[in-house]
């Protein structure tokens, strides 16, 4: 498992695994599809979603590193669509 993802659960003990994505990003109405990418963190070959974010240790209220100026915004805002 990638150094990412260490912090997180591995559900079974084979593939796929399933990571539990904290509310924060869950909520938010830039998450893709794949849940481990975002607008602010569109390229999950590089990484996506740093793990401070994903995890929910950091909240995305404020501006993060290679962001993008993109900050969590409620999915409710425009009918929860997710790209």
């Amino acid at each position: 498992m990638s150094k990412k993802y260490e912090g997180f659960m591995r559900i079974g003990d084979s593939s796929p695994v399933l990571f539990i994505v904290n509310d924060q990003c869950w909520r938010c109405k830039h998450l893709h599809k794949h849940f481990a990418a975002c607008d602010a963190f569109p390229d999950f070959m590089e990484g996506g979603i740093p793990n401070d974010l994903f995890s929910g240790k950091v909240l995305h209220d404020k501006p993060y590193p290679g962001d993008h100026g993109i900050l969590f915004e409620s999915k409710k805002q425009d009918g929860g669509i997710m790209k």
